[in-house]
Order: C-alpha cells, then structure tokens, then sequence
C-alpha cells in the first residue's frame, strides 16, 4: 500500500510537471506571436519552445521546431543563439543514436545548422 501511495504521488507529479510545461509552452507561443518573425525579440521564444520540448521529452517536436525554423531563418537569430540550437540537436543525436531514421534527419539538420552564413 506504502508503494502504491509512493507510486500515485510521483504519477501526480509528473503530471503537474507536465501541466507546468505546457503552460510554459503556451506562455512562449503567445509572446513570439506578439513579435515580428525575425526581430531580436522574437528569438528568445523560439529558443525557450525548442528547450521546452526537449525538456519536455518531446524530441520528434523539438527536431521539428529548430528544423522548420533553420529552413525559414537560417541565420538562426546571430551566433550566439545559432550555438544554443545547436546544442540542443547535438543531445538529440544522442538519443536518437539507436534510430537511424531520426538520427539522419538530426544529423543532417545539424549540418545544416553549422553552414557558414554569407
């Protein structure tokens, strides 16, 4: 009974947590949407929606978000925040090192995220 006791606390937990992040994940989406797309203002939530994901363990949304904005914004908002992005798809590969499916497609992003801008 003790263990289940222990059990039903952490699965509220989790699921409070989880609860918490989609708020946060909401909180973000609203404030880059009040932003011109590509303004200094507008990177910040793009990066704190991609961290919220991979915190999230919603790696296939993370790949997704920095994938889709490196096609539309390859600058990737300067150098600084281009090397935050990149670090996070470089934890992505390690995840997904035993699916090679998701780990090209990381891989590649990757390249693409480490192209020199001209």
């Amino acid at each position: 009974l003790k263990e289940k006791g222990k059990s039903l606390r952490a699965e509220k937990k989790t699921k409070e947590a989880n609860e918490l992040f989609q708020e946060a994940l909401t909180g973000w989406a609203i404030l880059k949407n009040s932003y011109k797309a590509d303004s200094p203002e507008w990177w910040r939530p793009m990066y704190e929606i991609a961290e919220l994901y991979y915190l999230m363990g919603k790696y296939d949304d993370c790949l997704k978000h920095i994938s889709i904005t490196n096609q539309m914004y390859p600058k990737m908002g300067g150098p600084e925040l281009k090397r935050k992005f990149i670090w996070l798809v470089e934890q992505l590969i390690k995840i997904y090192a035993k699916d090679r499916a998701k780990l090209n497609r990381a891989e590649t992003l990757l390249e693409n995220l480490k192209k020199v801008d001209k």
